[in-house]
């Protein structure tokens, strides 16, 4: 967590990302379409990590695109 002054406090055993493994990616994406960003971790030989993003009164930006090429979705 932003301390404020250049420093960040240790709040991942509090916020349940405390688990010891070798990961290589991450994404972020709306799992459970809530307009909140969830992250899904890959380990290294083992399952992969989700965590849902449960802020209930955070700020969002929802977007809804349009267009006539094949990418509508807006991926790459």
């Amino acid at each position: 967590r932003n301390a404020g002054d250049l420093r960040f406090d240790k709040v991942g055993p509090e916020w349940g990302l405390d688990e010891a493994a070798v990961s290589y990616g991450a994404a972020l994406g709306d799992l459970d379409g809530d307009l909140d960003l969830d992250l899904v971790v890959s380990n290294f030989d083992g399952e992969p990590s989700v965590y849902r993003n449960e802020v209930a009164d955070g700020k969002r930006l929802a977007l809804r695109l349009k267009g006539r090429g094949a990418n509508a979705w807006g991926v790459g």
